[in-house]
């Protein structure tokens, strides 16, 4: 009995495994990769975080004087003779440009790397209506930094430290090689530039090759 009862519970438990075993495990369930499609560092508003200065830069289109110890703006002539302790400081045609003696803000020291620049009137005031045309034709002198003494245009073609190019404009006075220049700018605003004559005189009289574009 013993022995018949035994082989009855194996045969069961045979019979329970095999039912159990229903062949071999699900492979696991297949998951859809989920690609985050925002950029890091997003806006509510869409921009890519960058600082405003920085959306300012490619937009920066009228160029005024600071005085850098007091970031107030400062009267043209300081920064076009490049003396010390004065910087130029850029804003967007559509920034609001402060008055001559007044803080400057909202705009940036890194230049835009254009030659087309307008100046601001000393008033200030929104951009489109405060710049003011600068000259579009030039007479290109060679002077020694910071004096600002003539010399021959060799210096300022081999790019020789200590020298520059000093632009004065067309209806300006170009100073004879070993004199001072004067009323003019390192910067160019653009336009049209000519070589000088090594006397000098009316600046219109001197620009070589100007008499025969006016002709033209």
């Amino acid at each position: 009995m013993l022995r018949l009862a035994c082989l009855a519970l194996v045969a069961a438990l045979t019979a329970g495994c095999t039912v159990a075993d229903t062949g071999p495990p699900a492979s696991p369930e297949e998951t859809e990769e989920v690609i985050d499609d925002e950029p890091d560092g997003g806006s509510d508003d869409g921009s890519d975080g960058g600082s405003d200065a920085a959306a300012q830069d490619g937009a920066a289109r009228i160029a005024v004087c600071v005085d850098t110890g007091t970031q107030t703006r400062a009267d043209y002539r300081p920064c076009e003779d490049e003396r010390r302790g004065y910087a130029w400081y850029f804003y967007a045609g559509d920034a609001t440009v402060p008055a001559v003696g007044k803080r400057a803000d909202g705009g940036t020291y890194e230049d835009p790397g254009d030659d087309e620049l307008t100046k601001a009137s000393p008033q200030g005031g929104p951009g489109a209506e405060t710049a003011i045309e600068t000259p579009s034709e030039w007479v290109e002198v060679c002077v020694a930094k910071p004096s600002r003494r003539r010399v021959v245009n060799n210096f300022c073609e081999d790019r020789q430290g200590g020298y520059g190019w000093y632009y004065i404009a067309i209806d300006g006075r170009v100073p004879p090689v070993g004199e001072r220049a004067d009323n003019g700018a390192f910067r160019f605003y653009g336009g049209d530039s000519y070589r000088a004559r090594e006397s000098g005189g009316d600046a219109a009289d001197a620009a070589i090759g100007y008499e025969e574009t006016v002709e033209e």
